[in-house]
């Protein structure tokens, strides 16, 4: 009989090892956020780079930090993947 793996920190645990193995670095999310970086030209002519930020850690340690900075459009294409494998999931437990 096969059952899923509901409690968070159980599934972090087995996750966390299988990463490991794969010889990846697990992080988890700590903080979002958004920037906007202003870009200056000579003749006064600017455009403004609008941004996401992901603060990471280390899950080993939880003192090392990430910080992943995604473009708006990146950033919406990401949010959409994440938001198309969550539903896929939630699809497939109602099976």
């Amino acid at each position: 009989m096969k059952t899923e793996i509901n409690n968070s920190n159980v599934a972090d645990v087995i996750l966390n090892e299988k990463i490991r193995q794969e010889g990846f670095i697990p992080i988890t999310p700590t903080e979002t956020g958004v920037g906007k970086l202003r870009l200056n030209s000579k003749s006064g002519v600017y455009a403004d780079l609008r941004f996401v930020t992901l603060t990471c850690c280390t899950l080993a340690t939880g003192e090392e930090e990430y910080l992943m900075c995604l473009p708006t459009e990146t950033a919406t294409k990401v949010a959409a993947e994440l938001l198309k494998a969550v539903a896929k999931i939630k699809e497939e437990e109602d099976e």
